[in-house]
């Protein structure tokens, strides 16, 4: 009873009067020598020592995700093609449509115009209910662990292919699909499976260590997506749309069983540091209430930066399949299969890279955040010069100027994480999940809606509006350098909340300072 009152007591100070962030003081620690503080010490240490915790998870879900993504998109086109027009020839085409003739491509412009819209109206309605879902979810797992928003999401994948099989198999109506996309959406969808997963990173990191962890578990998502994209393909081809959703169900399968067995992925929300259902809950107010050192402004400045680059990133490669898909380059399915996986690779492989060079040259998180934004910058801006010079080689050159475009991103996530309160990373995590789907659900209809508006008059005017939007990110950043905010080694706001944690974890030694 005493030391629920003493918890109850340092979050009440917290939020009332901020004297725990003014007075450089860490929260008292528990009791060392009780028997249930030995076990959990141990776990915990065993945990955060561990390289592998959710990145095998990760792969799983990311590969299904694409996966049912893609074969869902591939099987409406072929029922809309067979309903429609009686055939479904165009489905297994090598070869572009856009240069057979007016009559053929106007039959494909049909199909691809009647496939877009259900597209959309399956991804909005997982998006929409997945927003609200992972806000909740994400922040109340500070209170119920990080298992749970693991777990959830993948078994809202689970039921979307389930759905997805059953449409499959007996030629239900595409409107059953709205099912499974609203069960996914409920159960927080992607974007609550990144949430868990970076807020389960989170935990069992120092901020030392932190930045090549998230980026690995980031980058492992494009990886996996990426890979079921090159396999995906042959698959259909040589089993069919219904015997290929089985390798995501089985994936799945997997996934939940590491995500829901406690000996293969460990709680790192112990009893210990378990709080009130109400206190958490409030920490979503509480995120964007306290000002202290300028934290607010921190905040908001690079929640806008995320959801601006977010959103170019989210329809940067949709937008140039499409545009690869048109006149002059008539794009077959084998080159877009070719782009797609080069677009996620390559920057992968710079995002790796370029945060354990940029680590180990001390770059401050505002100048990465930079360094990644610029990268984009030139990706978007070779693609809209392609007008003057209308050459498939120059796309996919292009690619290699945005190597290091997706490691913003994963830096901003870390760099919040040392600006909050520790006990505040469920509410930081699913607020940054939010952000994702948010950007996810804004970026098709924004990005395709000015391509067809701009088409007749200059088909890269999109692109141009691309560099235009990842100029603000670089402004905005630019403010905070000028402010001295985001260096690695100097003064971060409310850092006493992380800097305990930066050489050891204070229940892991008995000798740890108490700062």
């Amino acid at each position: 009873m005493e030391e629920s009152e003493e918890r109850s007591a340092l979050y009440d100070g917290a939020s009332s009067d901020l004297k725990d962030y003014a007075s450089h003081e860490a929260p008292p620690l528990p009791d060392q020598d009780s028997p249930l503080a030995i076990v959990k010490k141990v776990e915990t240490r065993r945990t955060c020592r561990c390289w592998i915790t959710v990145e095998f998870i990760v792969i799983l879900v990311a590969a299904s995700y694409g996966g049912i993504s893609t074969l869902g998109g591939q099987y409406i086109r072929f029922r809309v093609s067979s309903e429609l027009y009686g055939n479904a020839t165009f489905n297994g085409s090598h070869d572009s449509a856009c240069d057979q003739g007016n009559s053929t491509a106007f039959i494909e412009g049909e199909i691809q115009k009647i496939t877009s819209k259900w597209t959309l109206y399956l991804t909005c309605s997982a998006s929409l209910p997945s927003i609200f879902t992972t806000l909740l979810i994400g922040t109340l797992s500070q209170r119920y662990g990080r298992r749970v928003s693991i777990l959830l999401p993948c078994l809202g994948f689970l039921g979307e292919c389930v759905v997805k099989l059953l449409v499959i198999n007996f030629e239900l109506p595409l409107g059953y699909l709205f099912v499974g996309s609203i069960f996914c959406g409920l159960c927080g969808n992607l974007a609550l499976f990144m949430t868990g997963c970076f807020t389960y990173i989170t935990d069992i990191t120092t901020e030392k260590d932190r930045m090549i962890r998230i980026v690995v578990v980031e980058i492992l998502i494009f990886v996996g997506i990426a890979a079921m994209q090159i396999c995906l393909g042959y698959m259909i081809h040589a089993l069919g749309f219904a015997l290929s959703l089985w390798v995501p169900f089985t994936a799945l399968v997997l996934s939940i069983i590491n995500a829901g067995t406690p000996c293969l992925l460990e709680e790192t929300i112990t009893d210990d540091k378990k709080r009130d259902t109400a206190e958490v809950l409030k920490d979503i107010v509480r995120l964007f209430r306290v000002n202290t050192d300028n934290r607010l402004y921190i905040l908001i400045a690079m929640l806008a930066v995320s959801i601006l680059v977010g959103i170019v990133i989210q329809g940067g490669i949709a937008i140039t399949v499409l545009y690869g898909q048109g006149q002059p380059f008539c794009w077959g399915p084998v080159m877009i299969g070719y782009f797609v996986t080069i677009s996620l690779v390559i920057p992968g492989i710079g995002t790796v890279a370029g945060a354990g060079i940029f680590q180990r040259l001390k770059l401050s998180y505002m100048w990465i955040v930079q360094v990644s934004t610029i990268s984009g910058l030139a990706n978007t801006l070779a693609l809209a010069f392609t007008f003057v010079i209308p050459s498939t080689v120059l796309i996919f050159a292009s690619t290699f100027l945005g190597l290091f475009k997706l490691l913003g991103l994963p830096v901003i996530r870390t760099f919040l994480s040392t600006v909050v309160q520790k006990n505040e990373h469920g509410a930081l995590f699913a607020a940054l999940g939010v952000l994702d789907g948010l950007s996810a659900f804004l970026a098709t209809p924004i990005v395709n809606g000015i391509y067809y508006a701009t088409i007749d008059l200059l088909s890269t005017v999109v692109f141009f509006v691309m560099s235009a939007l990842l100029i603000i990110p670089i402004i905005i950043t630019g403010v905070l350098q000028c402010k001295g905010l985001g260096k690695v080694d100097g003064r971060r706001p409310l850092s006493i909340n992380t800097d305990a944690d930066d050489v050891t974890e204070p229940f892991l030694s008995s000798d740890a300072p108490n700062r």
